[in-house]
């Protein structure tokens, strides 16, 4: 079978981003743990510094670390006030530039709420 999409070249920040993700999600970084030193990080994935930048600026904006000038940045311990936050920031980002957003904010609290009532009601 031929497959006719294009192949989508990506980014090294985001190839850098995966490869992090990975390594938290499998514990080999856990919270409270430092992250490589971005030279460390540049060597180890053979990218440029901005390329380690952009990743870590993504994985700050998730939550996922902390980054403090003149440390090695940290990974956080996720929570669930630090999520909400994080929803809600987005949510009035959506609808100070698109106003019809608001319709379908409403439908995701609904399937959220549902959702959450449903895991609530199942026995432990």
């Amino acid at each position: 079978m031929i497959e006719s999409e294009p192949i989508r070249r990506r980014k090294l920040s985001h190839e850098v981003l995966d490869r992090l993700l990975g390594r938290i999600t499998r514990g080999e970084l856990a919270a409270g743990e430092h992250l490589p030193s971005e030279r460390d990080l540049m060597t180890q994935y053979q990218v440029g510094r901005p390329a380690v930048r952009e990743a870590m600026q993504a994985l700050e904006r998730m939550g996922l670390i902390a980054i403090t000038h003149g440390e090695r940045a940290r990974i956080v311990a996720p929570s669930a006030r630090t999520i909400v936050d994080q929803i809600g920031q987005t949510a009035r980002h959506l609808l100070a530039t698109s106003p019809t957003t608001l319709e379908q904010l409403k439908e995701a609290r609904l399937l959220f709420e549902v959702g959450v009532v449903r895991t609530a009601g199942r026995p432990t």
